[in-house]
């Protein structure tokens, strides 16, 4: 169950400060839990996919390099204990990506040395990225996205879809989810024409006749099936990735029923640069790309919605991931930023006949999970934010050192990320020993104390602003009183670095 690589296998052998944080007051009332209702087996259930980068690279030196990068998929453990099947299956993927990727890395490596010489200085890569679509207990879909560069005029571009049954862990066959692939070759040809009527096609409807259902490459979402066409399937490579989408609500006499059930909420990644579309009272079509900021050092984002056009002009950063979130009939669109540093951003947009911001939580991306021992296996992995009432954010925060602060967010009113848990959790990061007496809260009874200099204090939970929650070498849990609204930050009214030695800050 080769991946990817060895598409491109051949191809080389060829040689051709936490701002606008939503967060709830430090108090919340003790409620009785409500009793639980038994589970229902045929409600549809989100999966927690991840998805990590894992790199293989070759320097070159001032005469270039060769790499290659690819993803690798993981279930959440609590879904892998579930789901076995699914999970054994994508760390045969994983275990054979890896086995590609070195191979590929070889390939390209020899590739170079017989074109250096016409080059003074080459670089060669190939790239796959994943980008899923839908992750529950009926269906786990993505794309997937091969580049590669083996010097030749253009690179090559190849898209697939995958499907999986997370029940059986196998690759989901076409007719499983059309039930009548019989018509597939007028539909689509129709769609495809209205679509691209600058692109000049050939006879679309015979070329598909002649498509076996494993011919197409296809995901599907909560609104329907999405075919994609790769450069030089059915048009030319100016053309780029083609796509055609039929929606269950369009045709429901197509799908089985079970695949068409949507939550009420829900969310997908987008390709950066491709349109996608939407079903509500009619079809909305969503373009996302990137444009060169004012300096050419960095890109912006830049969101067409039916003829309403927006440009990120205050974030300048080098990548995105960008998610559609979909609530009964708004849409969202949320949007991480990567750039230099801690400059990550997180920003919602509410998307209609306007495109307007409406929260952008500065310091702030998905919250990733780390995985691997060693170099060669290491890999960090970022999650699918497919069930936008439960995100998990990690915000860098300035505050008795450099920490990261995670919590989980929920899609709130009017579309604007709402945080859920009653604090920032602080992960990672040192203790600070206390260089005088310190008055605090004694949790949980909230009673006033002083604790004497030379106490070590483990921060555990902060609201970012107000306070911070700390351990002590006892095992006893404290508030301190802190004020983040300017510089420096002060505990109790004091500078911090007044009241702390050990305070660690990156940069």
């Amino acid at each position: 169950m080769k991946r990817f690589f060895c598409l491109l296998l051949t191809g080389c052998l060829l040689l051709s400060g936490c701002s606008f944080v939503s967060l709830p007051p430090s108090e919340t009332p003790t409620v009785e839990a409500p009793q639980e209702e038994p589970a229902n087996p045929d409600a549809l259930e989100f999966l927690h996919l991840s998805v990590g980068d894992s790199v293989l690279e070759e320097s070159h030196g001032e005469q270039g390099y060769c790499r290659v990068v690819w993803d690798n998929l993981k279930l959440s453990d609590r879904d892998a204990d579930k789901y076995p099947k699914l999970a054994s299956t994508f760390q045969t993927l994983n275990t054979e990506a890896a086995k590609d990727g070195k191979a590929l890395l070889f390939d390209l490596n020899s590739a170079r040395e017989e074109l250096l010489q016409w080059h003074d200085e080459l670089s060669l890569d190939g790239e796959a990225d994943i980008i899923p679509q839908r992750a529950d207990n009926r269906a786990v879909s993505y794309l997937e996205a091969v580049y590669v560069y083996e010097g030749g005029a253009h690179p090559n571009y190849t898209y697939t879809g995958h499907t999986f049954d997370p029940n059986t862990g196998e690759e989901m066959k076409l007719e499983q989810v059309v039930t009548d692939p019989a018509v597939l070759p007028e539909l689509l040809a129709g769609i495809l024409h209205e679509k691209y009527q600058d692109v000049v096609f050939s006879d679309l409807s015979g070329t598909f006749s002649e498509y076996a259902p494993e011919d197409y490459s296809w995901t599907i979402d909560y609104q329907g099936i999405t075919f994609w066409f790769s450069p030089y399937e059915i048009a030319a490579y100016a053309a780029g990735l083609l796509s055609a989408k039929v929606f269950f609500a369009d045709s429901p006499e197509l799908f089985p029923q079970e695949l068409t059930q949507a939550p009420s909420a829900y969310a997908l990644e987008i390709l950066t640069d491709h349109e996608m579309e939407f079903f509500f009272d009619g079809k909305t079509t969503v373009h996302s790309g990137t444009m060169p900021d004012p300096y050419g050092s960095y890109e912006m984002l830049s969101v067409d919605v039916n003829g309403a056009h927006y440009v990120d002009e205050i974030n300048y950063a080098y990548s995105f991931d960008k998610y559609l979130v979909c609530m009964g009939n708004d849409l969202y669109l949320y949007v991480t930023s990567y750039s230099d540093g801690d400059y990550n951003e997180f920003v919602a947009l509410k998307l209609g006949d306007t495109i307007s911001e409406i929260a952008r939580l500065r310091h702030t991306q998905p919250d990733s999970e780390a995985v691997g021992d060693s170099a060669e296996d290491f890999v960090v992995y970022r999650p699918f934010l497919n069930d936008p009432n439960a995100i998990s954010l990690s915000t860098t925060l300035q505050l008795l050192g450099t920490r990261q602060g995670v919590a989980n967010y929920k899609v709130g009113g009017g579309g604007v990320p709402e945080m859920t848990d009653r604090a920032l959790s602080l992960e990672g990061g040192n203790s600070v020993t206390s260089k005088l007496p310190l008055k605090v809260l004694l949790l949980p009874e909230e009673e006033e104390t002083e604790i004497p200099s030379g106490t070590e204090f483990s921060p555990l939970r902060t609201d970012g602003k107000s306070y911070v929650e700390a351990r002590l070498p006892d095992g006893k849990e404290v508030r301190l009183t802190v004020d983040t609204s300017g510089y420096p930050v002060k505990v109790g009214g004091i500078p911090e670095e007044e009241c702390f030695e050990n305070l660690l800050y990156a940069g």
